[in-house]
């Protein structure tokens, strides 16, 4: 907890030198701490995101997400096919991370593909107005704006706002967030300035209708208990 303690104060180079302390440590033990060593490595790429090191952050995201995959795999045989919705969650988590990070990058490709396999273990265990959906969604629609590719785009915001009225009803805010995105996409043509301009304003609209960026950051990004998954209890980050 004393790592989760030092990265909320923003002191992050305490919390890393725990995190990476710890995860030393579980390495090198005999016991099978692999979720745990999971968590430490998707929290340290946090950490070196916060201090600006992208390269880094996806370096241990991408860990993160080859030992949970392993470790799916192995729950998956030997407890009879059964595959628990907390880990699909902590895996769509690392996913969207590792995708977050591709588009601040400005790698598209990279972020769509990561953020629609988030989406597909998400659609599993979430409704389609969970705010991590949602949230999902809306980068993988400003990452298909970013390729250039706006008609899907428009495709995706379009299926967040059936799912928003159906949740929410037509006067909620984030309709209107929605409808405001959707109109900004309604630019002809594929030209690079428009395309330029549509991107800035569908990121003022995120931030005037959503949290600050690290609130965001922190809600998409570090693996913590998800809103709405009452069932669900994932483990607190390693201290």
């Amino acid at each position: 907890m004393l790592g989760s303690a030092y990265y909320a104060q923003g002191q992050f180079e305490k919390s890393l030198n725990l995190w990476c302390n710890a995860l030393h440590t579980m390495k090198k033990s005999k016991t099978n701490q692999k979720d745990a060593m999971a968590e430490l490595m998707n929290n340290i790429g946090c950490i070196y995101f916060e201090l600006g090191t992208e390269v880094k952050a996806l370096k241990f995201m991408k860990q993160s997400l080859q030992v949970q995959l392993q470790e799916i795999l192995h729950s998956v045989h030997q407890k009879g096919g059964r595959l628990y919705r907390h880990a699909l969650i902590k895996l769509a988590t690392t996913r969207a991370n590792i995708a977050y990070i591709h588009l601040r990058m400005k790698n598209a490709d990279q972020a769509i593909s990561q953020f629609e396999e988030s989406l597909t273990d998400q659609k599993l265990c979430l409704d389609p107005h969970h705010p991590f959906v949602v949230s999902t969604m809306d980068h993988l629609a400003i990452s298909y704006v970013r390729k250039g590719e706006k008609d899907k785009a428009i495709q995706i915001y379009s299926k967040m706002l059936t799912a928003q009225i159906e949740a929410d009803g037509a006067e909620h805010q984030e309709c209107i967030a929605i409808l405001t995105k959707l109109s900004v996409l309604q630019l002809k043509g594929r030209d690079k300035a428009g395309i330029r301009s549509c991107m800035k304003k569908i990121q003022s609209s995120t931030r005037e209708n959503g949290a600050c960026q690290k609130e965001r950051f922190e809600k998409l990004l570090k693996v913590h208990k998800v809103p709405g998954l009452k069932p669900i209890s994932i483990r607190k980050t390693y201290s």
